[in-house]
């Protein structure tokens, strides 16, 4: 029995093709066999001397002797197997221990797999997604679903198991496949190596190295996937020529490369770029050269323990890594639209969750703004000619085609002398045509691009530590972009279109405190005056626009808070706004009220003042910036004129007061996806508006609002949020219902002035399996049943909405069906099938009686109970001119709900 057990323990463990264990079994077989033909043997020469005593009458010793004898040899063959037995059995626990290790004469079969010591990363075949295809990966043990890190065969897939990987005795990896030993993949190694070994390290990288020795003769690291790992190199070998790229999936089922490449291209100063194509020939993103801190086009991004950036730049190699704490498991995910997020595994959610992304918004489209064209992801007009150039083709800049660029508005003299224009908190231009030295310092940076007619540009390469490194341009300056924390790009122009500084800093107090005076009227606004109270979280210079006569606007509402009635403050874990221009309890505990757009507008009017801006790279301390400065400053040194009527206006007076202590130590704020979470567009009717909101919400969005939906917008959210929870449509297009299968974890359902049959509820009911709340809230003419309860025709027709509810969510919690024209039969078969019900609002369900045995029954089943006559207190329109107001503010165009009503039953 116990060799029965092993046999089937053989036949259903891969395992045990590696080590001895194999040769034990095939040994132990063999010696079962010659047992089994011993004993026949030994049983046919009893039978002989059985019949020799019987005919001829022989001696019985003989026969025993015999038999005795092959007891003997029995026993010992027994004892052997025995021997054979335990050496497999200690075989059985080698294999307890994970394997990440195979030589020459052992290989990977479909179905087996190495393990790396720290049992983090898996080595094995898999199929991706919904393929059927087969692939030699690399993935995380212990997570699921399966997440695959680094693929082998990526272009050639195996179309069933025969897959089998192995090492040659070159030390090249091989990939083989069918009956005929097909090489699907192989490493081709430029080294060799004698006794080479496979190993799956800890790192999740695999190597091939000499057995007994660290020194590795190929490794996976050199070749990335999708995925960069800690420790992982991508960048160039400058000795080999070897270039690490970052190459996405074709998608999610399909690892073959894909659409878009990363790599840094070190033409020029180095620099990532993200192109199309597996060459990336066509440019599509540019990143930017390092800075000191980080890629200079990237967003913001987190200090913290947890990861350490490296950019490595010397002769022999150049490439970026990032190194983590070993107790976290982190990735670099490329996704197959080409965008870069930095995965962390919450292993008590079990989930992955997003730490940072690259996503940069509507600048992203290299050289969405021609040579000398900036683009400012604040600003909705997208790009805008640099100081001293105008639109080389303004018909097409007028229609937002801006790759034409600009050109300049003087032309250059340099033997007579140009001058430099500083561009300050900017991507740097793209440097493949660059020149650089990493020693000189911005002066004499300064010094050798006057000296050169050709040069158009300098800047320093780091921003750390005052500023470091020289770069020189010698063409047009292309792909330049506006950001919060960014280099100083001078500018080589003619005298004549260099800005006065000095002039401009000496604004007339008149227009100085006409701008002030109307950003404060336009704030007391948003706190007072309006009708519902708008923190505005992101007040600066950019955002405040000014027209021929300096009289202000408060622009760009895109971070913007609105507080219910009586709300005083909010708390928030997603920090946004303006490095310099945040209230420290906002940027440090996420605290924000109207004192934090005070907090701002005191910063704007300290600018407005001194002519300085707040904060910036070009100071060499960090506590260096206006605010620090002003506790030193001695107001009493202003112009007399100036002093007289800031001393006339006391609040004012408060207002620098309370910025002149503000605390100096801020926090990094950078872009989160997860502030797009809810977005709410009862009020606004602007697809193009929504649809941007949904893009940046990149698939987070849980929560939304949709105003004159149509089919077209309703497709495009669908199409981009599959993690919708909440969904609210008010006057939406008829056919809304089949786009529900889109929305599969949709919990709440909200319908207003909306289309509903019967049908639709049957669709709702299929698509949506976790919807616990419902509400429709009618808008029609309310028609009163007869109480004939022979006419069926019509109690179908006021009935249906409710009974196909009942019939259809029997898992509802919570249900609003509100100016209905169900009778007791339809509430009888909620109530019937709609065994969870927990809140129940008949408002204007005038047909409904609850003055019997249903409304006890009613006020038993539900726990929140509105009846018809109690919509006075919530119900929206409570009157016909409420109605008309809305349909005044909200229809304009006439295209309104044709619904009027009346409050009181007729």
């Amino acid at each position: 029995m116990l060799l029965d057990a092993v046999k089937k323990r053989e036949t259903g463990s891969r395992q045990f093709k590696f080590g001895l264990l194999g040769s034990f079994l095939r040994l132990l077989k063999d010696r079962s066999a010659r047992t089994k033909s011993r004993e026949i043997e030994a049983v046919d020469v009893t039978q002989r001397r059985t019949r020799k005593k019987t005919v001829g009458g022989g001696d019985w010793s003989e026969k025993l002797s015999g038999g005795g004898n092959f007891k003997f040899k029995q026993n010992m063959e027994l004892f052997h197997n025995f021997l054979v037995l335990f050496a497999v059995l200690f075989s059985l626990l080698a294999t307890c221990t994970p394997q990440d290790t195979i030589t020459t004469d052992q290989a990977i079969e479909d179905g087996d797999t190495l393990v790396s010591t720290n049992e983090i990363y898996e080595l094995g075949f898999f199929s991706p997604g919904g393929s059927r295809n087969r692939y030699l990966g690399i993935w995380y043990k212990n997570i699921s679903p399966q997440t695959v890190v680094w693929v082998a065969n990526r272009a050639t897939p195996i179309k069933d198991s025969s897959g089998v990987f192995r090492v040659d005795i070159n030390g090249t990896l091989l990939v083989i496949a069918g009956s005929n030993d097909t090489v699907v993949w192989s490493s081709n190694n430029t080294l060799t190596s004698i006794n080479p070994v496979a190993q799956l390290l800890s790192s999740g990288n695999l190597v091939v190295r000499k057995r007994d020795q660290e020194s590795l003769i190929w490794q996976s690291f050199d070749y990335p996937g999708n995925n960069l790992l800690p420790g992982m190199k991508f960048g160039k070998d400058l000795v080999s020529g070897r270039d690490r790229r970052w190459v996405t999936w074709k998608s999610l089922d399909d690892p073959s490369p894909g659409e878009y490449t990363a790599f840094l291209d070190t033409n020029g100063f180095p620099q990532l770029f993200v192109g199309q194509g597996v060459q990336g020939l066509v440019p599509r993103l540019r990143y930017g050269p390092w800075n000191g801190v980080t890629l200079n086009g990237l967003p913001s991004r987190k200090k913290n323990a947890i990861i350490t950036h490296q950019f490595v730049m010397n002769d022999k190699e150049v490439y970026y890594r990032y190194l983590v704490n070993s107790s976290f498991i982190t990735r670099l995910y490329f996704t197959p639209e080409g965008n870069a997020i930095v995965l962390n595994w919450i292993d008590r959610t079990k989930q992955w969750s997003e730490y940072w992304d690259a996503y940069i918004g509507m600048c992203s489209p290299y050289g969405l703004c021609g040579p000398y064209g900036r683009c400012n992801p604040y600003n909705s007009l997208g790009c805008s000619c640099m100081e001293g150039f105008e639109p080389k083709n303004p018909d097409d800049w007028s229609a937002s085609q801006w790759s034409s660029g600009c050109c300049r508005r003087t032309a250059l003299d340099c033997p007579n002398g140009d001058g430099f224009q500083v561009f300050k908190n900017v991507i740097l231009p793209d440097t493949r045509r660059s020149w650089y030295n990493r020693s000189m310092t911005l002066d004499e940076c300064g010094v050798a691009c006057k000296r050169n007619c050709s040069c158009t540009a300098y800047a320093n390469i780091e921003i750390v530590r005052g500023g470091s490194g020289c770069l020189l341009w010698f063409d047009d300056l292309m792909d330049v972009r506006t950001v919060d924390e960014g280099h100083d790009l001078y500018v080589r122009m003619a005298v004549s279109d260099i800005t006065n500084k000095t002039r401009s800093l000496k604004l007339d107090w008149c227009d100085c405190f006409r701008i002030i005076h109307g950003i404060a009227r336009g704030l007391l606004y948003l706190h007072q005056d309006s009708p519902i109270k708008i923190i505005h979280r992101d007040l600066k210079a950019s955002n405040i626009l000014l027209d021929a006569e300096m009289n202000p606007k408060i622009s760009d509402f895109g971070l913007a808070r609105v507080f219910r009635k009586h709300e005083k403050e909010a708390n928030t874990n997603t920090i946004v706004g303006t490095l310099g221009y945040i209230s420290p309890e906002y940027a440090i505990d996420g605290i924000f009220s109207e004192k934090s757009d005070v907090f701002s507008f005191g910063v704007l009017v300290l600018e407005i003042v001194s002519g300085e801006k707040n904060r910036g790279f070009s100071h060499t301390k960090d506590g260096d910036n206006l605010l620090a400065r002003q506790e030193k400053r001695n107001w009493l040194e202003l112009p007399e004129d100036v002093t007289a009527n800031i001393l006339n206006r006391t609040g004012v007076v408060n207002i620098l007061f309370s910025a002149q202590k503000v605390c100096t130590a801020w926090y990094r704020i950078c872009k989160d996806p997860s502030l797009w979470r809810v977005i709410n567009m009862e009020k606004f009717r602007s697809e193009i508006i929504c649809k941007n909101v949904v893009d940046r919400s990149k698939g987070q969005l849980v929560d939304i609002t949709l105003t004159y939906c149509s089919l077209e917008l309703l497709q495009y959210v669908a199409d981009r949020s599959s993690q919708v929870r909440r969904l609210g449509m008010i006057h939406a297009s008829s056919g809304w219902a089949d786009f529900l299968m889109k929305f599969p974890v949709l919990e709440e359902l909200s319908l207003r002035c909306v289309q509903i049959s019967k049908e639709e509820i049957e669709t709702v009911g299929r698509y949506c399996p976790m919807l616990t709340t419902f509400k429709v809230e009618e808008f029609k003419n309310f028609r009163y049943w007869s109480g004939d309860p022979a006419d069926e025709k019509s109690l179908t027709v006021f009935n249906e909405i409710a009974v196909a509810i009942g019939q259809n969510l029997p898992e509802l919690r919570h249900l609003e069906i509100i100016n209905n024209g169900m009778t007791n039969i339809g509430l009888q078969v909620i109530l019937d099938n709609c065994h969870h019900l927990e809140t129940l609002d008949l408002t204007k369900c005038f047909n409904t009686n609850l003055s019997g045995d249903l409304g006890k029954r009613c006020s038993e089943q539900i726990k929140h109970l509105k009846r018809p006559y109690d919509y006075m207190d919530s119900y929206r329109y409570r009157y016909d001119e409420d109605l008309e107001e809305y349909h005044r503010i909200d229809d304009s165009d006439g295209d309104h709900c044709p619904y009027p009503y009346n409050c009181s039953p007729q």
